[in-house]
């Protein structure tokens, strides 16, 4: 009697054993299966937010260049669409950002989305004075970079010309799309992101940069900018002041003829003035996705 109470007992101890080794090793492999899920998300928020903050330091550098472009003509049509360009963006990171609030509502999330935060805040901390001043970085770190993120939308600026999205824009749009998804496959796949250093960031800035101005000169020549409104004016002005000029010199007869050649003038200079912007819009209708592509 007493060995098969023995035997029993020996047997229920062997199973207890497996069981808990059974359950150990369950225990084990949802353990790393939760430390994978970690890591998998925490590669994405890294993903989000320094791609964000790529395409948006991206469209500042394009935007600079192009007001620079077109510094004597300060509301060109092209500044316009590129400064909407970057408010585009800081509507999309607000948007980016308020996603990974709401999705990553876990305190060990939270804690590193806090984190990675405060690197972006470091790198905008070094960037140059006239674009770490800007207005767009201000709304960025008010609007992306807080701890409390709520939906902000930036309103667009009115501009004279309709977007055409042609076949090519499209094919852009979509190869752009495609990249993407690779890109967060590859992450998922790897459970790693290679976050940017800061010069990485710059580096990219400015070629994106360099490319903007080189399909500026492309598509519009700086021989072919139309004059501004300013400079049109200045010369106008100059020639009244010749006329007043003269008139102690030249005779009724004489003063009438210089008056009509310089309406001429002006009326010539005002015609090419509309042929080239009409020209110029022609230019910007092919050119939306300036600052994407």
């Amino acid at each position: 009697m007493k060995n098969n109470i023995q035997r029993t007992s020996n047997q229920y101890q062997v199973n207890e054993k497996k069981k808990n080794s059974r359950n150990e090793m369950m225990n084990q492999k949802q353990k790393q299966c939760d430390k994978l899920e970690q890591l998998q998300d925490q590669a994405l928020i890294q993903y989000y937010i320094f791609e964000d903050y790529q395409n948006l330091i991206n469209l500042i550098y394009s935007l600079q260049t192009v007001n620079d472009y077109f510094k004597d003509d300060p509301n060109n049509e092209m500044v316009i669409l590129c400064r909407n360009k970057v408010i585009s963006q800081l509507n999309l990171s607000n948007t980016i950002h308020q996603d990974i609030q709401e999705t990553y509502k876990d305190s060990k999330y939270q804690q590193f989305i806090t984190k990675e935060k405060q690197k972006v805040k470091e790198m905008v901390s070094h960037l140059p004075p006239n674009v770490q001043d800007s207005i767009y970085l201000e709304m960025y770190k008010q609007n992306s970079l807080s701890e409390k993120i709520i939906s902000s939308y930036q309103r667009l600026e009115k501009m004279d010309i309709t977007p055409n999205f042609d076949n090519q824009v499209v094919s852009q749009i979509f190869s752009s799309m495609q990249l993407i998804d690779q890109k967060v496959n590859q992450i998922q796949s790897q459970n790693h992101y290679t976050v940017p250093s800061y010069n990485d960031v710059i580096e990219k800035a400015k070629q994106y940069q360099n490319l903007t101005l080189q399909k500026l000169e492309v598509s519009i020549p700086k021989g072919q900018l139309p004059q501004s409104q300013k400079s049109v004016q200045k010369k106008e002005l100059q020639g009244v002041q010749q006329i007043v000029r003269s008139q102690s010199c030249e005779n009724l007869s004489s003063k009438f003829q210089q008056q009509i050649q310089t309406q001429n003038q002006q009326s010539k200079q005002q015609s090419n003035e509309n042929h080239q912007k009409e020209k110029q819009i022609n230019h910007l209708k092919g050119l939306v996705n300036l600052g994407n592509y």
